[in-house]
């Protein structure tokens, strides 16, 4: 890491890392979403090491992300870091394991939202935004219980020259289960951050039993609760 962007939801700061450096955090910052990378720098097909997994939960114990050659979906819950991979299968990856882009905060329940009824996807987030104090901030969302259905998809791992993402995403595998159990991960990112961030809503997920998961394309759901986290801190590493 040779570069930091520290952005306040309220006031936008710049701040300096020490060039060549990782900047450690000095003590958990639980008000702040931390991101390695940026979304346009993953849509352009940049898809290198920005740190590891270690590192990465130094900022967080909850979020989504991907790992170095877009090499499959990043779930981190309860802090640990997990990697959905493109064959369906599910795993734990060490603190050394290298990290292209994620978001994560330290988990904190702001608010909760009662999902009541049989509900598609589109449902869920209306209701979520409607319980948002506003759509101006980041918010982190975990969501658990059993889901009528969720589909989810993986990447494989990607060779340089790197693709750019839409043309990675042509060899993406997608996988549909049915009454699963799981939790979850979800991240609301504001208008005003696209390019840095993927303006709307992003899930992932992982089930109970930590073998199935992915990036989120459609659940239902009935009769369930969704907890948030309201962040006024975003920190991001650039390389």
């Amino acid at each position: 890491m040779n570069r930091t962007l520290v952005l306040g939801v309220a006031a936008m700061v710049v701040v300096a890392g020490i060039a060549g450096t990782f900047l450690m955090l000095p003590s958990p910052d639980r008000e702040r979403l931390y991101q390695f990378s940026t979304l346009d720098a993953i849509v352009g097909g940049d898809y290198s090491r920005m740190g590891t997994a270690g590192e990465l939960l130094q900022g967080g114990d909850l979020g989504v992300g991907t790992f170095e050659h877009l090499d499959g979906e990043m779930i981190v819950i309860n802090g640990r870091c997990f990697q959905a991979a493109a064959d369906g299968t599910v795993r734990e990856v060490d603190a050394g394991f290298p990290v292209s882009f994620a978001q994560v905060t330290f988990f904190d329940v702001d608010g909760t939202v009662g999902l009541d009824g049989r509900l598609s996807t589109a449902e869920v987030e209306s209701l979520l935004l409607d319980a948002f104090p506003s759509e101006d901030a980041f918010f982190m969302v975990r969501l658990h219980g059993t889901f009528d259905n969720m589909t989810v998809r993986s990447v494989p791992a990607q060779e340089e020259p790197y693709p750019v993402l839409a043309d990675a995403l042509e060899g993406q595998r997608t996988y549909g289960y049915a009454d699963i159990s799981g939790t979850l991960v979800g991240l609301w990112s504001p208008a005003f951050a696209a390019g840095l961030s993927s303006a709307g809503f992003h899930f992932h997920f992982i089930s109970d039993d930590l073998a199935k998961g992915g990036h989120v394309l459609a659940f239902s759901l009935s009769d369930l609760t969704a907890e948030w986290d309201q962040t006024s801190r975003y920190a991001i590493e650039m390389g």
